[in-house]
C-alpha cells in the first residue's frame, strides 16, 4: 500500500472521503441557516481543526496521531416571553398567554372566526 503525502489537497480524501463528508454537512448546515434566517446579518463559521500528536518510541519519533474535527457555528436564536409564578394548590408552576406574549395577565379581545360568526 502506498504511502500518501498529506497536504490540504489530500484533505477531502482522508479516510475515504469521510473528511469531505464531514466539511459538506457542515457547509450545508450552514447554508440552511443562511436560507431560514437572512434577516440575522451576523457571520455563520465553519472550522476546519487538525491536531497532530506525536507518538515516541525509543525516544524517537515514531508516528503522528491525527485527529481532524470540523464544527460550525451559526448564531443563536432567542426566543423571549413574559411568565408568571403561580401555584395551582400542589406546585407551583410558570404560566404565560399566548394572546399576549408581553404581559400574561393583559385582556384579550375574543376574535372570531368570521365564518363561524355567520
Amino acid at each position: 500500500m502506498p504511502l500518501i503525502a498529506f497536504s490540504a489537497e489530500k484533505l477531502a480524501t482522508c479516510r475515504g472521503g469521510l473528511v469531505a463528508r464531514m466539511i459538506d454537512a457542515y457547509l450545508s448546515k450552514m447554508a440552511a441557516d443562511l436560507e431560514n434566517a437572512p434577516e440575522i446579518t451576523e457571520k455563520r463559521k465553519v472550522t476546519i481543526e487538525i491536531m497532530l500528536k506525536p507518538i515516541m518510541e525509543h525516544g524517537e519519533l515514531h508516528r503522528v496521531e491525527t485527529e481532524i474535527t470540523v464544527n460550525g457555528k451559526a448564531p443563536k436564536r432567542v426566543a423571549s416571553m413574559a411568565m408568571f409564578v403561580r401555584s395551582n394548590g400542589r406546585q407551583r408552576q410558570f404560566v404565560y398567554s399566548e394572546d399576549a406574549e408581553d404581559n400574561p395577565e393583559q385582556s384579550t379581545l375574543p376574535f372570531h372566526d368570521q365564518k363561524s360568526a355567520e
